[in-house]
């Protein structure tokens, strides 16, 4: 293979394993050799990860704090050795890890980029023709000479970033620093970074916790989680995942804080209890298509109950007798609570002429219903000798997923079809561990569909000045998107805030209509049709998607970059991402490299305006 065939970057297994120590003076010792064993604990980084990144290709790299981002990229720079694994990196590499490294504080601007040059080997009048591109990109005119000291985070981005990328390097490694920047110098950068890659074939490996903006400069997402690869490929289908585990994460914070709360009210200093978490959720991970009713909820060991969850009668506790993982009978009584945040449980009601309560088709984000039972920690010791025994019901059918989760571990998970069989008894042996695929296990998902569910929609459609259904559009004729909707929630009553969106190529957003002038009212117009019409599609040319968000009335106006994603958001109705995709062609020019080409009310005058005079007045 020639250099020029070569992948600009190739991981093969790579490891990079930490020391953790409890004290400096152990991490001295180990470092001379005479550390005790023991003395430290390992923390993997990066564990297994093997990534191929072709010349010119465009790599986002995401994941949470502590995921692994940051090493890998300094794996890639040199800056660290690996533990294990290869790591081969063909061409030159310019790395922006950190805002003022290699930077001097006491030079000025002027001579931070003249010693950067000499790093390069360009001086002379190269390197004042590129500090002039330097300054006029950075925008930096008034403060060059003063000292890097001096300048604001803002500015040393601005500096660093135009002075690394002024000249093509090979390789430009990107790690969360134009996160710090305004939005118009990020943009701009984007933009270089765009032309780096297309014109002068550099390679891109960024780490941004903007997603959106990453997806949209990357040809290829890769998610890292706890130091491992969990995602490799297309942006959309990575932005799929990431909105998916904001969800899943609020899930689990909702399972903490409930099982806290119950462990907070239990004085057994002799036997603490355990708690066991016990969750039906959608097994597609948006609303259920109707109510599926549960009269009970039983933790058994050898067929005899030793917990339960207060579905029906509001008991909270369940007696523990004798029981073969020890004596439980001095741990008192099981305690258990329903976790009413965050789930679909409705109030207690009748179906099939028996007491139940429903796990409602909508009011939550979190499509879910469960809750929480707290048992000794003997009765968990052997999960073999447990069996979670569940009577449950449905008019229509539906596909569910019961979990058991012991301290927020997953210790067992089965899938369920339910419906049109009257009561049905289910059993799940908590030993048998994990019945169902890996993106139900806590990996991240690729739902499209959030929301509360108090709105439902389907059949979307785009239609062409004909009236006929389409995916083909020419650039400026009528473009009508519709679909149908039903209401679920009986309450609901409202000019819903409506948005629809079109994204290029799934990801980066062009355009918007918003409307509030639709009424959604459960009892006079459960279901029908919405339509949204442009007389002109003035769309760029190229691939497109809609995506769709309708909202509790007047949610945009009171929205705050502080309140919830909109996954988790409760005042989301309904929003579906890449709904449906369409193609947008033009026959003239005008309509290409671009997003949107406006339409203005335009005028020409035959006479000069003329500007008012002023006078400057006398000063004394």
């Amino acid at each position: 293979m020639t250099s020029a065939t070569k992948p600009a970057i190739a991981a093969r297994h790579l490891t990079k394993v930490y020391r953790l120590y409890e004290r400096p003076q152990q991490r001295i010792l180990d470092l001379l050799g005479i550390g005790r064993r023991g003395s430290y604990t390992e923390h993997f980084a990066l564990e297994d990860v093997s990534i191929t990144v072709a010349r010119g290709e465009r790599l986002g790299v995401i994941g949470r704090n502590g995921a692994g981002k940051s090493t890998l990229l300094k794996l890639v720079s040199g800056v660290i050795p690996p533990t294990s694994g290869s790591i081969e990196v063909n061409g030159n590499a310019r790395a922006l890890l950190e805002i003022g490294t290699g930077f001097h504080p006491e030079f000025t601007g002027r001579d931070n980029a003249k010693a950067y040059f000499a790093q390069l080997g360009i001086s002379g009048r190269r390197a004042s023709e590129l500090l002039d591109e330097v300054v006029d990109f950075a925008e930096l005119e008034e403060y060059i000479d003063q000292p890097l000291k001096t300048y604001s985070t803002g500015m040393k981005l601005r500096l660093m970033f135009a002075t690394s990328t002024v000249t093509a390097p090979d390789i430009l490694v990107l790690d969360e620093v134009l996160g710090v920047g305004d939005a118009y110098f990020t943009r701009k950068s984007f933009d270089r970074i765009n032309e780096l890659s297309a014109r002068e074939g550099a390679t891109l490996l960024l780490v941004s916790h903007d997603i959106y903006t990453s997806a949209r400069v990357c040809d290829r997402m890769v998610w890292l989680e706890k130091g491992r690869v969990v995602f490799d490929g297309d942006p959309k289908d990575a932005v799929k995942a990431y909105e998916d585990s904001i969800r899943q994460q609020e899930e689990a914070r909702l399972r903490s804080k409930s099982a806290l709360a119950l462990q907070r009210d239990q004085d057994r200093p002799r036997h603490k209890p355990r708690a066991l978490h016990v969750e039906l959720s959608s097994a597609d991970g948006g609303p259920l298509p109707g109510p599926v009713w549960l009269r009970s909820v039983r933790l058994l060991s050898q067929s005899k109950e030793i917990a339960r969850l207060p579905v029906v009668d509001g008991v909270t506790t369940s007696t523990l007798d004798d029981h073969p993982a020890g004596n439980l009978a001095d741990g008192g009584p099981a305690s258990s609570a329903l976790d009413l945040e965050g789930t679909c449980w409705g109030d207690v009601g009748t179906w099939l002429e028996a007491p139940a309560r429903p796990m409602r088709d909508y009011g939550s984000p979190f499509h879910r219903a469960g809750g929480t039972m707290l048992v000794p920690s003997a009765a968990l010791d052997d999960l073999r000798h447990l069996t979670l025994a569940i009577e449950l019901g449905a008019d229509t059918a539906a596909g569910l997923v019961v979990s058991c989760r012991v301290d927020q571990h997953l210790v067992a998970q089965q899938l369920l079809q339910v419906g049109n069989r009257g009561w049905e008894h289910v059993e799940l042996p908590l030993g048998q561990g994990l019945t169902t695929q890996g993106a139900l296990s806590g990996h991240p998902g690729t739902a499209s569909v959030f929301g509360t569910g108090r709105i439902r929609i389907a059949g979307p459609r785009l239609t062409n000045a004909s009236g006929q259904e389409t995916f083909d559009f020419w650039h400026g004729e009528p473009f009508t998107f519709s679909f149908d909707y039903e209401v679920r929630d009986p309450e609901l009553n409202e000019n819903c805030d409506i948005a629809v969106s079109l994204q290029r190529s799934g990801v980066d957003t062009s355009c918007r209509v918003f409307t509030r002038s639709l009424r959604f009212d459960y009892n006079s117009a459960p279901q029908g049709t919405v339509s949204m019409t442009l007389d002109h599609l003035m769309l760029g040319t190229g691939p497109y998607s809609v995506s769709l968000q309708v909202a509790r009335e007047g949610y945009y106006d009171r929205y705050r970059e502080s309140d919830p994603f909109y996954t988790v958001n409760p005042d989301v109705h309904v929003a579906v991402r890449q709904l449906i995709d369409f193609n947008v062609h033009a026959k003239r020019v005008l309509a290409q490299a671009t997003a949107w080409v406006a339409e203005g009310h335009w005028a020409l005058s035959s006479q000069p305006t003329q500007a008012p005079t002023t006078t400057r007045p006398d000063v004394a």
